[in-house]
């Protein structure tokens, strides 16, 4: 009896930890936002106080933001994003990473389901024409072999307006964020240049 009595005040006393834990990360997370924001001579935007907030910057003449997002479906789980301006008058792709796998070579090779899964035009899961792969691979070879290790580890989204590459989990590490921004910066140039063609 007398441990039913105490039953409600163990589970709201279970809450309030947990919410104090989770309060304690994101306010962490914030912090560490607001330095690296300080360290590449950006400006760091709040969102909340529930919220890591957003880093906005310059690089290489062009605007940049860096924030935490939640991932859909799949991938339910918390997203770096790293996006630039970029104006693409292309064909807009999702490429997820293990396309630079095994660069040249479309993923497994044989089949359009599993190349449908490595390249999204417009958010849908419909595999790119044939007439537009051989376009692809020329447009990211250079990337693939300057870049394909880090490439490999997050997708690369080309929107009409935007480039940006989303990693796996929170970035805290400055060199990571620079390398990101440096490889957009360069896809952006690329894009702008020359497009993959409708």
């Amino acid at each position: 009896m007398t441990a039913d009595r105490f039953a409600p005040f163990f589970v709201i006393a279970g809450c309030v930890a947990l919410f104090l834990i989770y309060f304690s990360l994101v306010q962490s997370r914030r912090r560490k936002y607001r330095q690296l924001a300080a360290e590449m001579g950006a400006e760091y935007l709040s969102q909340g106080i529930f919220k890591t907030g957003k880093i906005a910057g310059t690089s290489n003449g062009r605007k940049y933001g860096v924030e935490i997002k939640q991932g859909r479906g799949r991938e339910g789980s918390l997203w770096t994003v790293i996006e630039m301006e970029c104006a693409n008058k292309g064909i807009p792709l999702h490429i997820y990473g293990r396309f630079f796998k095994d660069f040249p070579n479309w993923p497994g090779g044989e089949t359009e389901r599993l190349f449908g899964a490595n390249v999204i035009v417009q958010n849908v899961g419909t595999p790119l024409a044939e007439q537009y792969r051989t376009e692809a691979q020329g447009f990211f070879q250079e990337f693939a072999i300057a870049d394909g290790d880090f490439l490999r580890r997050g997708q690369v989204v080309m929107g009409q307006d935007y480039v940006s590459f989303k990693l796996p989990g929170i970035v805290k590490k400055l060199e990571e964020i620079q390398k990101a921004l440096s490889v957009l910066a360069r896809l952006a140039e690329r894009i702008e240049s020359a497009p993959i063609a409708w």
